[in-house]
């Protein structure tokens, strides 16, 4: 709306706006006085702010991504059972043929069986004896009649008729080195019951020394394996010492005779006495035995008994 404006002086109390009031004032002076009335219309705009408050809603959305990595291990346990059943089956053994037994005779048609640890070996075309390969300690490996009965397993030797361990104390009458030609020493003891001697007493140019024995008959003389001297009236047949009246052809004439019997007692050999010669062998049994021929007498060349 529009404000009024102030009324103009009033003519008859009504505001006229054509009406116009000239005052002349006579002075002396001669003085306008223009009054000039400014009326200040004060026009009031009432502005109204609208204040609109816009409220913005940030809707922050929080996008969490979980990777979650699952590994699945798959174990597959496969127990497989294996159940054994053992059966022990006793079976007693039957043989009946020992070490160095006949077990088979083709000629005669003779058969057996030989106990453990011994097989029915061949020695001829006709002929098999019960003989054992890698014997165990304690097994028979000789026989007086058979010889050889098989090998001892290693290191083991086959020593007064029977698989021995190795002594490590001296040495044995088996391939028994004590004394080397070759480095001029002597290289071991012989262990008690054996001496250190040529291996052919005979030949002066045997110079390596073996540790022997003095054997008895029925003993196992291998030559090859050094093992030492039959006894005086025997000799060493097939590897075995063998009594000279069994090596010799009797030939028997029937006569009527007189037979006289002599029996010779042969006197055992005393301390010191010579009872083993390089030159002609075995000169007799000590009386202490047979193991105390071991002292070596270098004048006589040979050995005595032991004192």
């Amino acid at each position: 709306p529009i404000p009024c404006v102030p009324c103009l002086p009033r003519l008859g109390g009504v505001c006229s706006a054509a009406a116009t009031t000239t005052t002349t004032t006579t002075t002396t002076t001669t003085t306008a006085t223009t009054t000039t009335t400014t009326t200040a219309t004060t026009t009031t705009t009432s502005t109204t702010t609208t204040s609109t408050t816009t409220t913005t809603t940030t809707t922050s959305t929080t996008t969490t991504t979980t990777t979650t990595t699952t590994t699945t291990t798959v174990t597959t346990t496969t127990t497989t059972t294996t159940t054994t059943t053992t059966t022990t089956t006793t079976t007693t053994e039957f043989c009946d043929k020992q070490a160095g037994d006949l077990c088979l005779d083709t000629r005669y048609d003779i058969s057996g069986t030989c106990c453990s640890p011994y097989t029915c070996t061949s020695v001829t075309d006709v002929s098999s004896l019960c003989k054992g390969e890698s014997l165990a300690l304690g097994d028979a490996c000789f026989d007086k009649d058979a010889g050889s009965l098989g090998t001892c397993a290693d290191p083991n030797i086959c020593l007064n008729d029977v698989c021995t361990a190795k002594d490590t104390t001296c040495v044995q009458p088996v391939n028994g080195l004590c004394y080397s030609a070759d480095i001029g020493q002597v290289v071991g003891t012989c262990c008690s019951g054996s001496f250190c001697a040529p291996v052919d007493l005979y030949d002066p140019a045997t110079k390596d020394q073996f540790c022997q024995q003095v054997l008895d008959i029925g003993m196992n003389c291998n030559e090859a394996e050094h093992r030492g001297f039959c006894k005086t009236g025997s000799f060493c047949i097939d590897s075995i010492c063998t009594a000279a009246a069994d090596t010799t052809t009797s030939t028997t004439t029937t006569t009527t005779t007189t037979t006289t019997t002599t029996t010779t007692t042969i006197a055992c050999l005393a301390a010191d006495a010579a009872c083993l010669s390089f030159a002609s062998g075995s000169l007799g049994t000590c009386c202490a035995g047979t193991a105390s021929c071991n002292v070596f007498d270098a004048a006589a060349q040979g050995y005595k008994c032991a004192p």
